[in-house]
């Protein structure tokens, strides 16, 4: 009858359901030397560890922001993603124009140099954090036709903490643990910090940035 028939036309027109989504394959690539919010967007997804962005001269990534994006506030923009590499964690990309991912950890280091007047060309343009986010460390002139040996234990110990690193997958919760000699590095540190702090040798920026 015709009940029936509508019955079973209703059956075949039922669409099924979507394939799953393949699931983005894994590069390993750790490390890059260019730096576009795009291309850490794509990198990301396939790094979930995070990623190093080397570059030579932090100034120049700065003042890069917003320069090959169109509309206004792209710098401001683009600086916010900078700041968000400290924290890391999901961060949903919704950009008009462009396709709508989530990418798993927005979370990337800036290995970089600079000078004393870049430095300060930074502290002065740059109020907005990104400096307090920042490991700096002061580099000691080369002293010409002098070669220092490599030291073979730091090396060492550089190759296994990048082992260390390596093998943290997956987003587990990994603790370390600090020997006592370490914890005692830190606190000699931390009180040379707050001594600089509390001098007057450094510009209020500067100073800022040590608290953090």
């Amino acid at each position: 009858n015709r009940a029936d028939y509508v019955r079973e036309n209703k059956k075949l027109a039922v669409k099924p359901p979507p394939p799953p989504e393949p699931e983005v394959p894994q590069n390993g690539v750790f490390l890059t030397k260019s730096y576009t919010p795009e291309g850490a967007r794509d990198q990301l997804m396939r790094n979930p560890n995070g990623l190093l962005i080397y570059a030579d001269e932090i100034a120049s990534v700065l003042g890069g922001q917003g320069k090959y994006s169109a509309g206004k506030g792209a710098a401001a923009s683009e600086m916010g993603l900078l700041l968000q590499f400290y924290d890391g964690g999901p961060y949903p990309w919704l950009r008009a124009g462009d396709r709508s991912v989530t990418v798993p950890n927005w979370k990337a280091s800036f290995p970089a140099g600079t000078t004393e007047s870049k430095l300060r060309e930074v502290l002065r343009s740059h109020d907005d954090g990104f400096l307090q986010r920042q490991l700096l460390c002061n580099a000691r002139a080369a002293v010409p036709g002098i070669d220092a040996e490599p030291d073979a234990k730091a090396l060492a110990w550089h190759e296994k903490v990048c082992a260390n690193l390596q093998a943290m997958r997956n987003g587990a919760v990994t603790v370390l643990k600090f020997s006592p000699e370490a914890v005692e590095l830190y606190r000699e540190f931390e009180q040379k910090v707050d001594k600089l702090v509390a001098s007057e040798l450094y510009v209020p920026a500067m100073r800022s940035c040590l608290q953090r």
